[in-house]
């Protein structure tokens, strides 16, 4: 995803913690398996959104209950979820070399397995069950993507809104597990809420992000599928249109901010912060 790229603007300076964390881990990795190849899949490890925005939002959610969230906690999470993104790569954007398409699938093969050893290690195992679970919808989702919106043909809306639906299980791995290790599960139907709300609403900032590179790689982001919409073919799509699309993508956006933000209620003001965080940087995004 192209919020890699925009994570302190997200996140805010907190990031950094993570992202610390994660180099060190990364090191390790990259000793532990020797391999160029699978060495440079690792290197990215602190630099993902897919590693870090569970822990950044794990991290929000027990602080907002009072609760210090153990780095090795944090790092089991964000291992775990790390694999999502080099086996996106695989799909989306697939190596012609077959040691760079296997280093996609092993690395984060590895990584997901280090992560459920320092959950297991650390006496987070009671935690694996629903990781999992969020873990195990996000891909038959993501298989979704491939059949809904890598098609030739263009989708419509309904099986936009269908193809997109994986953020919202990735969104609430962070929260949701945290809740469980907290022993707060009375709050996971508002904090579910919030996660569809505020995932949905990176889905549609990365559209923005990505309107260009989506053109060139055949995938049906919604302003493409609303320029469709309008009769205007992907190659005739002039900037001033992308601006309007994406001046339109910007209130379903906000939209889902909002929603997120009445979910939770008077509860959980450092999440809470967090939707300010993107509705900002979603305000100030120009093509």
């Amino acid at each position: 995803m192209s919020a890699s790229k925009f994570m302190r603007e997200i996140f805010g300076d907190d990031v950094l913690k993570y992202s610390k964390l994660l180099s060190a881990e990364k090191k390790i990795l990259i000793r532990k398996y020797p391999d160029k190849f699978l060495a440079k899949e690792f290197a990215t490890l602190d630099k993902k959104f897919i590693s870090i925005a569970p822990m950044a939002l794990m991290d929000a959610t027990l602080s907002d209950l009072s609760i210090k969230a153990d780095k090795n906690l944090l790092l089991g999470v964000g291992l775990s979820t790390f694999h999502i993104s080099p086996h996106d790569d695989l799909i989306d954007e697939t190596p012609e070399r077959k040691e760079e398409q296997a280093s996609l699938l092993y690395s984060g093969n590895i990584t997901l397995m280090e992560g459920i050893d320092k959950l297991l290690k650390y006496g987070y195992g009671n935690l694996i069950p629903i990781l999992f679970k969020f873990i195990k919808t996000n891909h038959l989702l993501q298989q979704k993507v491939t059949e809904l919106l890598w098609k030739k043909e263009p989708p419509n809306l309904k099986d936009y809104e269908k193809g997109i639906r994986h953020i919202i299980s990735f969104t609430s791995i962070g929260p949701v597990v945290g809740l469980h290790y907290a022993k707060k599960e009375n709050y996971v139907a508002g904090i579910s809420k919030f996660c569809e709300n505020y995932g949905l609403s990176i889905q549609y900032m990365d559209d923005m992000i990505e309107i260009d590179e989506d053109l060139t790689n055949s995938y049906w982001s919604l302003p493409i599928i609303r320029a469709e919409e309008l009769g205007i073919k992907k190659s005739m799509m002039s900037a001033k249109l992308k601006n309007k699309l994406i001046e339109e993508l910007k209130e379903h956006a906000y939209t889902r901010l909002r929603i997120a933000r009445e979910a939770l209620r008077e509860n959980f003001p450092t999440l809470r912060k967090k939707t300010y965080l993107i509705e900002s940087f979603i305000r100030d995004f120009k093509y």
